[in-house]
């Protein structure tokens, strides 16, 4: 398992070749953790996730802020690190199988 977490250098990142690959042997997999207490609902993550997995939630952190939480009951998540890497307070991390 792979971890990628905000700017990592990912083989392939800037032609596409290393996703191809992935997919060439299979489907994508992948999720995220979000750090609760380091998330202060900017909801940037929310928009950057393109499969809409990303969501605010209705509880508050000990700072105040309703964190964001990731709800992927179906395995959509291909781990593409956009939320990782739109957020500004490096509260998510991603995970790739």
């Amino acid at each position: 398992m792979e971890v990628y977490r905000l700017f990592v250098d990912i083989p392939g990142a800037g032609n596409g070749v290393g996703q191809r690959r992935q997919k060439e042997k299979g489907q994508l997999k992948g999720h995220i953790t979000i750090d609760r207490e380091l998330c202060k609902e900017c909801l940037l993550c929310v928009q950057a996730c393109k499969k809409g997995l990303i969501t605010p939630s209705h509880e508050y952190n000990a700072r105040g802020y309703r964190p964001v939480c990731f709800q992927d009951e179906a395995g959509d998540c291909n781990g593409c690190t956009l939320c990782a890497i739109t957020c500004p307070d490096i509260a998510i991390e991603v995970y790739r199988e």
